[in-house]
C-alpha cells in the first residue's frame, strides 16, 4: 500500500476529527462574517475571505482523499457516505456565501 493510504488509515480517527472539526468552525466563521456584513451594512475583509475558503477547500478536499483512501480498499461503511456530505454541505454554506454577498 501506499504511504499516503497507510498513514491516513492508521491516524483515520485523528484526522476526520481534526478535519471536519477545522471545516465546521472555518465555515461557520466564514457565514458569521458574511451575515454581519449583510446585517450591519459593513464592509469585510475580501483577503479574508478568501484564505477562509482556501483552508474550506484544502480542508474538505483532504478530508474527501481519506474517504476515498477507505473506498479504495473496499470499506464502506456509515461514516464514508456521511464525510462526504458533511464536506458538500459546508461547500454548499461557502457557494450560498458567495451568492448572498454578490446579491
Amino acid at each position: 500500500m501506499d504511504p499516503l493510504t497507510t498513514f491516513s488509515h492508521v491516524h483515520c480517527l485523528a484526522l476526520c476529527a481534526g478535519l471536519v472539526t477545522l471545516i465546521t468552525v472555518v465555515s461557520l466563521l466564514r457565514l458569521a462574517l458574511v451575515a454581519g456584513s449583510l446585517i450591519w451594512h459593513r464592509q469585510i475583509s475580501q483577503t479574508l475571505i478568501s484564505i477562509l475558503t482556501g483552508i474550506l477547500g484544502v480542508g474538505g478536499g483532504l478530508l474527501l482523499l481519506h474517504v476515498l483512501s477507505w473506498w479504495v480498499v473496499g470499506v464502506v461503511m456509515v461514516p464514508t457516505y456521511i464525510l462526504p456530505g458533511v464536506v458538500g454541505l459546508y461547500w454548499g454554506f461557502a457557494w450560498g456565501c458567495d451568492q448572498a454577498k454578490q446579491a
